[in-house]
């Protein structure tokens, strides 16, 4: 999903086809993602997602002490990254599809600036998580980033 989002923001053009089948290509692998979310029992799983908003708070201000509590799978400030994400690609799809498919909507200024801002933010927060991994490489001493490459923490 990361190597379809980066090279649809960084490569192709908007409106060409490989960037809208890249697009269609990233919501099925969101789709996937969301029924693995439901389904699975390891950390993985939706519900294993830290996401009361006292957990993020007690961990964000505990994070640069060394007394913010370790997680396996992913903490409160990455939780609340990934479901941001999926969120703002989601929106790039349906606003994408709106803008190619639907009459009404082609040529649209105002959904074509909200596409436009949806990807920005996407690019803020892709430097925002490569931050936060960083920072739990330094801080925790360990390769949880790897797990982007193997699935595998």
């Amino acid at each position: 999903m990361a190597l379809f989002v980066v090279i649809n923001l960084f490569i192709f053009d908007e409106g060409d086809d490989i960037h809208i089948w890249l697009g269609y290509g990233t919501l099925a692998l969101v789709l996937l993602r969301t029924i693995i979310g439901f389904t699975a029992q390891g950390f993985e799983a939706f519900n294993q997602f830290p996401i009361g908003i006292n957990d993020l708070f007690s961990f964000l201000k505990n994070l640069f002490n060394h007394k913010a509590k370790d997680y396996v799978g992913h903490n409160p400030a990455a939780s609340y990254a990934y479901i941001i994400f999926w969120f703002l690609i989601v929106g790039l799809g349906v606003s994408g599809i709106l803008l190619e498919h639907v009459d009404a909507f082609f040529g649209s200024e105002s959904l074509e600036e909200l596409h436009d801002l949806m990807a920005d933010a996407v690019i803020v927060f892709i430097v925002v998580h490569f931050t936060g991994m960083l920072l739990d490489s330094i801080l925790h001493k360990r390769k949880a980033w790897m797990s982007i490459i193997t699935g595998k923490k």
